[in-house]
């Protein structure tokens, strides 16, 4: 297995999702802050569905700024399973969004994660 398969199993957008600040879901800002990328680079970056294009140093603080590493992987592929298996997934405590079109955001991600995790 590739570097880039065993990130694509938490791929960018899941990342992003998983961002919390005081038990919320992290702000653009908040991680603008957290990594010096630009707003663009970071709504780009959570739009992403696999790490192949971006730089390995990208990855690094993306990831760190979202408050997880390459080693937990596991950990929070295991956590997203289990949400999904029991039904909590869309309960999840940050991912109650603040503004409108965060609401549709992350809507659409779960969707996402969910057609994810029932790929074979």
């Amino acid at each position: 297995m590739t570097l880039t398969e065993k990130l694509d199993r938490l791929p960018p957008f899941i990342v992003r999702l998983l961002a919390k600040s005081n038990g919320r879901l992290m702000t653009t800002l908040e991680l603008v802050e957290k990594t010096g990328f630009c707003s663009g680079k970071i709504k780009k970056l959570s739009k992403q569905t696999s790490w192949a294009r971006i730089a390995v140093g990208d990855v690094d603080l993306f990831l760190k700024a979202c408050g997880l590493s390459w080693s937990t992987q596991r950990r929070q592929r295991w956590l997203l399973e289990l949400a999904i298996s029991k039904g909590r997934l869309h309960k999840m405590r940050h991912f109650k969004a603040s503004r409108n079109f965060e609401v549709s955001q992350v809507r659409s991600h779960l969707r996402r994660i969910e057609k994810l995790f029932q790929r074979p």
